[in-house]
């Protein structure tokens, strides 16, 4: 079992080694969404169905600021069920 001053060491290291990693542009978080949703062939669905009827558009990449979040909330339910559905599967 390690002592307080391992501890504190491991603390430390691992404070300096996540404080180098820069935290996610809203544009990446959407992009690495968009490539999990494409794996289970939702693109095209998102964008005319779930992007269409909040933005008017069928371009969720072109989105910006909140409209990322709130676009983001509402397709999840639909990659969630696509990952259950896929899982469910033989």
């Amino acid at each position: 079992m390690a002592n307080s001053k391992d501890r504190e060491k491991l603390l430390r290291f691992a404070k300096e080694l996540y404080s180098d990693v820069a935290p996610l542009t809203e544009h990446q978080q959407l992009q690495l969404f968009l490539d999990e949703c494409a794996e289970y062939n939702l693109t095209v669905f998102l964008g005319s169905f779930v992007c269409h009827n909040l933005f008017g558009h069928s371009q969720p990449e072109t989105l910006t600021g909140e409209d990322i979040e709130l676009f983001m909330k509402h397709a999840d339910f639909f990659l969630q069920a696509a990952m259950l559905q896929q899982n469910m599967m033989p």
